[in-house]
């Protein structure tokens, strides 16, 4: 993987633009990256209320969406924080006051704190937009990444991975374009009924007053978001 970054990816990653078109897209058969840092979410069920422009939006290329952001669409984000590795909300270090070591992983710095929040929403919003397992994200810093996989508990995060010398970046991206959907996330136990399909259901269940329906809409993301799937 080596010839992907070379010596000193840094410059690249000052341009979220050039990182995407000429370090990664072209090495990557079934994604698409979005630059949405000034795109609003067009899905029409984000009741999120939160100011949600991710840097960079990454779909299946086979959903045919190549422009904007669409939260019900969208495999994951890639957020750059290039300006400062001070903007990093964990920390691998011990604390240095009781507040810090009740919380070894996460830093206290106020910009940390933001991006904190800022990438949070990011994925609640995801989480809530679509039927997922799971999901993942990328956040770029100055001089290293870090690659996040969520969950409804919550967040496990990497160690830095220091782009300049270690590919672990590219081989995540390289991968998760080989993967099948249910290791990316997707909840395969849920997918829309055709309309024969759903016509056969209401045939077989009949006009049972006592019946138990089930009736499952389209998620949104919203502030409140349940736990399980």
């Amino acid at each position: 993987m080596t010839n992907l970054y070379g010596s000193n990816l840094t410059r690249f990653l000052e341009s979220d633009l050039i990182f995407l078109g000429n370090i990664v897209s072209s090495h990557l058969n079934d994604m698409t990256l979005v630059d949405t840092s000034n795109s609003p979410d067009v899905a029409s069920g984000n009741n999120f209320p939160s100011f949600f422009r991710p840097d960079t939006s990454v779909y299946e290329s086979g959903c045919n969406h190549n422009e904007g952001l669409d939260s019900t669409l969208v495999d994951f984000f890639i957020e750059f924080k290039t300006g400062s590795n001070d903007y990093d909300p964990f920390s691998c270090e011990p604390g240095n006051s009781e507040e810090e070591d009740m919380n070894a992983l996460t830093g206290t710095k106020s910009c940390a704190c933001k991006t904190a929040g800022q990438i949070t929403a990011y994925a609640a919003v995801l989480l809530g937009a679509q039927y997922r397992t799971h999901a993942f994200s990328i956040l770029i810093f100055k001089d290293y990444t870090r690659l996040l996989r969520w969950d409804r508990s919550g967040v496990v995060v990497t160690a830095p991975v220091y782009y300049n010398s270690e590919s672990y970046l590219f081989d995540f991206l390289i991968r998760y374009d080989n993967a099948s959907k249910e290791t990316c996330g997707h909840d395969l136990t849920v997918r829309p009924a055709s309309k024969v399909g759903g016509q056969t259901a209401l045939m077989f269940l009949g006009p049972d007053p006592v019946a138990s329906h089930y009736i499952v809409s389209s998620p949104r993301a919203r502030l409140a978001i349940p736990e399980g799937r």
